[in-house]
């Protein structure tokens, strides 16, 4: 449902809904840009062969629940397994996530989300902390 009226999620400021709630993205800020970039750029050389990577690619992981990471990857694999519709608007979390704190960003609100995305298939959510040069990785208990 969410995914087929979904419109207003993407018009600014960009939100994201999980626990029955709209949650208002943080606007980035220029350390959250130039980590974001740096992010990017590694992935973007490593996945060439492997999948996708870039940055803000929304996803759906249930019915009530739409989340935006910073930067994210999608194995070719996990890919082929999807619809064209479904590519655009996946319906799981990618394999790895990266969110980038920005000041306004609450704990509580970092490890929900960290949760839902392990819970909905990614193997590895990296917290980068630009202001302390630090990620605090979570995974699956497979990886």
């Amino acid at each position: 449902m969410l995914q087929r009226t979904d419109a207003w999620l993407d018009e600014k400021p960009y939100k994201e809904i999980y626990d029955g709630r709209i949650h208002p993205k943080v606007s980035p800020q220029l350390r959250h840009m130039v980590v974001q970039g740096a992010v990017i750029s590694l992935l973007l050389e490593w996945a060439r062969d492997r999948g996708v990577s870039g940055p803000e690619w929304r996803v759906y992981l249930d019915e009530n629940t739409s989340l935006v990471p910073d930067v994210s990857f999608m194995s070719d694999e996990r890919l082929g397994r999807l619809s064209e519709e479904q590519r655009e608007k996946p319906p799981l979390a990618p394999e790895l996530v990266v969110e980038i704190r920005s000041p306004d960003n609450r704990e509580r609100s970092i490890r929900r989300k960290t949760v839902l995305y392990l819970e909905h298939g990614a193997i590895v959510v990296l917290n980068a902390e630009p202001l302390q040069a630090l990620a605090e990785a979570g995974g699956t208990e497979d990886n």
